[in-house]
């Protein structure tokens, strides 16, 4: 035993473990190094994007919705820019031209909403709001108030269901022609292709100045929703 005890070396009783614990299948390293989240400093795990001098320690593509709490996510951690499916606002205003030069809303599913303002002369100016996309139907239904005041003027209600000729824009609601004052429309057209259901909200106004001459102009102001 003395013989033996003489010749051990540091080295030796390493090299001796280790090959322990190759036969052994590493189990024991691996099950008892660390073995609970206290053993482990605060601070010290990374992502992949890891503090300066730090590497990242989580394997890639290994975290994904089992691993977060549900509605654990909030509006301050989702780019809002990457969401490009289910919602989209819509914005837009424009001066009165003749011919109308009509602007691309925004796009939602298959269909691209698009507005107009024309200048039909005499100060008389119309809004239009067009849907382009596949073959399909829209629903729509609006009320009009000239000046917002229905003590002065009639306040009006348009529903309709018009056809969509594939790629072509075809006009989903409009505001009277409108002279020396103005006029708003509110209201929901329905989108339908196939099972791809469409809702735009929208809240629109035709503005014909008087005096003139400052400009005719129209603007719009909405939202575009996509059913899943």
């Amino acid at each position: 035993m003395r013989r033996i005890c003489s010749h051990l070396t540091y080295a030796n009783v390493m090299a001796t473990l280790a090959v322990f614990l190759v036969l052994g299948g590493g189990t024991a390293l691996a099950s008892y190094v660390i073995s609970s989240n206290s053993q482990i400093g605060p601070n010290t795990i990374s992502g992949h994007k890891p503090p300066t001098g730090a590497h990242a320690n989580v394997i890639a593509e290994s975290i994904n919705g089992q691993d977060v709490a549900a509605n654990g996510l909030r509006g301050a951690d989702v780019l809002e820019s990457s969401l490009t499916g289910n919602v989209q606002k819509l914005i837009y205003t424009a001066n009165a031209t003749n011919p109308p030069a009509p602007q691309n809303l925004g796009t939602i599913g298959p269909y691209t909403l698009k507005g107009s303002c024309i200048d039909l002369g005499s100060g008389i100016v119309r809004f239009r709001l067009y849907a382009q996309g596949p073959a399909g139907t829209a629903y729509y239904m609006y009320h009009e108030v000239p000046d917002s005041n229905p003590s002065l003027y009639q306040a009006l209600t348009f529903k309709q269901d018009v056809t969509i000729p594939a790629n072509t824009a075809t006009e989903i609601a409009r505001t009277s022609e409108v002279q020396d004052h103005y006029t708003g429309i509110a209201g929901a057209a329905i989108l339908k292709s196939g099972s791809t259901v469409v809702e735009v909200d929208f809240n629109a106004q035709a503005n014909s100045p008087y005096p003139q001459p400052p400009p005719s102009h129209c603007f719009l102001y909405g939202t575009a929703t996509r059913a899943t």
